[in-house]
């Protein structure tokens, strides 16, 4: 009889550890659900975003200072504009093209210019078109009754103008460079959101400075990803887009860990190189280790204004390394060596699916007789929302490993109480010879 009850004290014993053990483990992995909202008459959604790179970057009015200062004339000096336009555009697409003449090594060693600060002159030889005093010469958003907030950013497409973005301040070309926040116009709005019953028109005046530009529509809460599909144009052009927005429930990051819901916020970055979390920041993070890896350097074009800064490739490593490795760089895979890398990032809790619909190039169109324009148009707005959303707390937990210490071995709060009582405090009483 002796053995009976032993052997079902263990068949419990194990029955709770188990249940307990499953109820642990749905809490640490399956605890959150992406769940699909339908009552599209209350959302706002955000209208995507805009981000234009130019393809003229520097100012010949600012490089023909520096050259004074600097005193380079002639050939030297045309050499060097070819050189510095050249590396200002460059990205994994074209760092081959790299254009260097014969008197780039004697320039270069005369301004005592090292790969380190390539970035910091091209900035400085970049006019920044978002503190342009006179207004027609200045890139600007708007729906045609308010205007929005335009930001110079820097990119894997080097330095570009972002606008309707939901990102901090630190992802400006200034800050991410120098660690110093750009002068934002206040009386601008961040963000232009609509609903199901808004029709939206966003313009975006594009300087005639600018010549041509890429454009690129993405989610307003990531960057450009330098594999997405881009636009160039020195033409108005005009998009219809729509945008599903993946957002998360309210107490979703306190209820929560990372490893729970597998998402990140903003804050919550564990990225080397950026300051805010977006999966886009997480791939190229993962694009520079790749690079630093196999070349021993990284691209001018990232933040590395970090405690272990990592060597600055110079324009001979990019136009042998890690042009010879482009593709593999940028797709993150390779088709001949089967090869493909894990960068483990995580989404973004918010975050937004951008399709476009239809992209018309608008010859001769000229809305502000200045330049050029980039239009958005949304006039379909989603009828389903994502939603990241908690279905298992920690309460429920507790109550699940209670539960099955309840059913399966008689436990309860009150019986540990009385069982620490008997053994503790009862104890030392009976043991002093109090025996009532």
């Amino acid at each position: 009889m002796s053995f009976f009850w032993l052997l079902l004290l263990i068949v419990s014993v194990g029955m709770c550890i188990y249940t307990g053990l499953q109820a642990m483990d749905k809490w640490k992995t399956k605890s959150t659900v992406m769940g699909l909202e339908r009552d599209f008459y209350f959302w706002r959604t955000p209208v995507p975003s805009f981000t234009v790179c130019p393809m003229r970057r520097l100012s010949q009015e600012l490089f023909d200072k520096y050259c004074h200062k600097k005193k380079i004339t002639g050939q030297p000096k045309e050499d060097l504009q070819i050189f510095l336009e050249t590396l200002a555009n460059s990205t994994y697409f074209n760092f081959a093209n790299i254009t260097v003449r014969p008197s780039i090594d004697s320039t270069l060693d005369r301004l005592r210019l090292r790969p380190a600060q390539y970035m910091s002159l091209i900035y400085n030889l970049t006019t920044d078109f978002t503190q342009m005093a006179d207004e027609n010469e200045r890139i600007r958003l708007n729906d045609g009754f308010r205007s929005f907030v335009v930001r110079q950013v820097l990119t894997e497409f080097g330095i570009c103008y972002l606008g309707n973005s939901y990102l901090h301040n630190e992802y400006t070309a200034r800050y991410t460079i120098f660690g110093k926040y750009p002068k934002i116009n206040k009386e601008h709005l961040q963000m232009l959101t609509g609903s199901y019953f808004d029709s939206v028109l966003l313009i975006l005046s594009v300087p005639k400075a600018f010549e041509s530009i890429g454009v690129f529509i993405h989610s307003a809460h990531d960057a450009l990803k330098i594999e997405q599909k881009f636009f160039y144009t020195n033409e108005a052009v005009y998009y219809k887009a729509e945008a599903r927005e993946i957002v998360a429930e309210e107490g979703f990051e306190k209820l929560t860990t990372v490893a729970q819901r597998k998402c990140r916020f903003p804050h919550e970055s564990n990225l080397e190189h950026f300051e805010i979390y977006t999966k886009s920041f997480c791939m190229q993070e993962c694009r520079l280790n790749l690079v630093y890896k196999k070349c021993k350097c990284i691209p001018h074009f990232y933040p590395n204004r970090v405690p272990n800064p990592k060597p600055i490739c110079s324009y001979t490593t990019l136009k042998s390394c890690v042009a010879k490795n482009a593709e593999f760089f940028r797709r993150l895979h390779s088709s001949k060596a089967r090869k493909t890398v894990s960068c483990n990032c995580l989404d973004s809790c918010f975050n937004s699916i951008v399709v476009v619909n239809n992209v018309e190039v608008l010859a001769n169109l000229n809305v502000f007789q200045t330049g050029f324009s980039v239009g958005l148009e949304v006039t379909s707005w989603p009828l389903e929302l994502l939603k990241r959303q908690v279905i298992f707390t920690f309460t429920d937990l507790l109550v699940a490993v209670g539960g099955a210490a309840g059913l399966f071995l008689g436990f309860s709060v009150l019986g540990a109480i009385e069982f620490f009582y008997y053994f503790t405090l009862r104890l030392i009483w009976y043991l002093r010879g109090y025996r009532n």
